[in-house]
C-alpha cells in the first residue's frame, strides 16, 4: 500500500489571515492524521503581505510540503485559466515524485476547476471543492457583456466540478441550497461542514489588559471590526452606526483592525473612502477611533481587548449565505456581535443564542434607536454552544472523515 497524499490548493499566500485561519488548520489535522500532505500557494497576485518567515518556518515544522506558483495581478488569459495552467504542472509533478500514491486533491476556489477537473479525466485522481460564497454571490451583479460571458463559463465549469467532485463543502445550509437550486444539484453531492474558530490558538489570561494598555483603550468600550477592506461589506454604515452609538455613550471607541492584502480591483479606493468619510463625520484619529493590524496567529488575544464585535455587509449583496470567519473569531473571545440582518445564518444564531443584535437597512434609523448597549455590554455568557459547535476541535474530524472515506472508497474500487 502507497502512501496517502492529500495536495491543497490556496488561490492566496500562506501569509494571508484567511488561508491561515480557514485551511492551515486543515493541512495541518491531514498531516498529523498521518496523510502526506502538499499545500500550493497562489504568490505574486497580492501588493501587500505581512512578513512571512514566521508561519513560513511554522509550517516546515508541521512538515507540511509547501509549493508556489506565481500569478500575476494582471493576465493576459482569464484567471481560472492562468491558475489552472499553473497548479497543473505542480500537480502533475507531485504525482511523478511520489509513484505508487494514492491521491486527493482539496481546492478552495473555482479559479482551479479546470487543473482538477484534467487530473480527474487523466489520472483517475478524485478532488473535493470547497467554494467561496462571495465570489458566487457577486457574479448576480454583473451586467457588462464580458463579464457575463466569464461568469457563463465559470458557472458551468463550477456545475460540472461539482458533480465530478467527491464531495463539495459549503459552510452553511443556506449556501447548500443556494448551489442545489442554482445548478439543479442532487444534495447527496454537496456536503455542510462549518466554518470554525482555531481551538489550537492559545489565549493568554492578561491578554485583555495587557492589549487595552497597549493601544491606549483603558476605560473605553471598544467596538471592533477586524479584517479586510473589501466591497463585501459596508464602512460607512459601520461609521454611521458608531457615530449614532457614541452619542448614547461617550466611552464608546471605534477600533479597526484592518488587512489591506487583497488583489481585488474595485476594493482600492476603499481605504481612501473610509479615510474621508471619518472626517466628515467629525471622528477624531485616537480620540474616537483607531487603525492597526495584528498578526492572525495572535487575533483573539487582540480581539479579547474590545467588547463588542460590529460586521455589517454590502446591502443584500454579499456573504448572506455564509458564516464569516470574523464572526467566529468575535464569539471565540464572547464579544456580542451587531450584524446587519441580511447575513442570515448569523442572525439566526444572534437571535437563538441572545449573544448580539441585528440592523436592519429598511429601517436604519429605528434600527439604531433600538440598540440597547447596557444590554449588549452584559452579553458574555451565552456563548457555550457556539463553542462546542465551531471549534476547530469539532470540526476538523468532520473533514478527516470525509478524507478517509475517500481513500477508503478508492481503495475498495482496486
Amino acid at each position: 500500500m502507497g502512501k496517502k497524499i492529500i495536495i491543497f490548493l490556496a488561490e492566496m499566500p500562506v501569509d494571508n489571515g484567511v488561508i491561515q485561519s480557514q485551511l492551515i488548520p486543515i493541512v495541518r489535522h491531514s498531516n498529523k492524521n498521518k496523510y502526506l500532505t502538499y499545500l500550493i500557494e497562489t504568490k505574486k497576485r497580492f501588493n501587500k503581505v505581512r512578513d512571512s518567515k514566521k508561519i513560513r518556518h511554522k509550517i516546515k515544522e508541521f512538515n507540511i510540503n509547501l509549493e508556489s506558483i506565481e500569478v500575476k495581478q494582471k493576465t493576459f488569459l482569464p484567471s481560472f485559466l492562468y491558475f489552472s495552467i499553473k497548479s497543473l504542472a505542480k500537480i502533475k509533478k507531485i504525482i511523478k515524485d511520489n509513484p505508487n500514491s494514492e491521491f486527493l486533491i482539496y481546492t478552495r476556489n473555482y479559479k482551479f476547476l479546470l487543473s482538477v477537473l484534467i487530473i480527474k479525466l487523466t489520472k483517475k485522481i478524485g478532488f473535493i471543492y470547497s467554494p467561496r460564497a462571495p465570489y458566487i454571490e457577486e457574479r448576480k451583479y454583473y451586467k457588462k457583456t464580458r463579464d457575463l460571458l466569464f461568469i457563463f463559463w465559470i458557472k458551468m465549469l463550477e456545475k460540472i466540478a461539482i458533480e465530478k467532485s467527491f464531495k463539495t463543502v459549503v459552510e452553511t445550509e443556506a449556501f447548500k441550497k443556494s448551489l442545489e437550486t442554482l445548478y439543479h444539484l442532487s444534495s447527496k453531492k454537496i456536503k455542510v461542514i462549518p466554518n470554525f474558530f482555531d481551538s489550537a490558538l492559545k489565549i493568554k489570561s492578561n491578554a485583555r489588559e495587557e492589549i487595552r494598555k497597549k493601544l491606549n483603550l483603558v476605560g473605553k468600550k471598544v467596538i471592533v471590526y477586524a479584517g479586510t477592506l473589501e466591497i463585501w461589506y459596508d464602512f460607512i454604515k459601520m461609521l454611521e452606526l458608531f457615530k449614532n452609538l457614541k452619542r448614547k455613550d461617550e466611552r464608546l471607541f471605534l477600533q479597526l483592525f484592518l488587512k489591506e492584502d487583497y488583489a481585488r480591483t474595485e476594493s482600492r479606493n476603499l481605504k481612501i473612502k473610509l479615510e474621508r468619510k471619518l472626517k466628515e463625520i467629525n471622528l477624531v484619529l485616537n480620540k474616537d477611533y483607531a487603525i492597526n493590524s495584528f498578526n492572525p496567529q495572535e487575533r483573539y488575544n487582540y480581539l479579547r481587548a474590545c467588547d463588542i464585535g460590529i460586521c455589517l455587509t454590502a446591502e443584500a449583496k454579499f456573504r448572506n449565505l455564509t458564516m464569516p470567519l470574523k464572526i467566529l473569531d468575535y464569539w471565540r473571545v464572547n464579544l456580542p456581535t451587531i450584524v446587519n440582518k441580511d447575513l442570515l445564518e448569523v442572525k439566526k444564531i444572534i437571535l437563538a443564542d441572545d449573544i448580539g443584535t441585528t440592523v436592519d437597512y429598511t429601517k436604519w434609523s429605528d434600527s439604531l434607536s433600538e440598540i440597547n448597549l447596557e444590554k449588549l455590554y452584559s452579553k458574555t455568557d451565552n456563548f457555550d454552544r457556539i463553542h462546542k459547535i465551531y471549534s476547530s476541535d469539532s470540526v476538523l474530524p468532520s473533514y478527516m472523515k470525509l478524507f478517509n472515506k475517500y481513500f477508503n472508497n478508492a481503495a475498495a474500487k482496486k
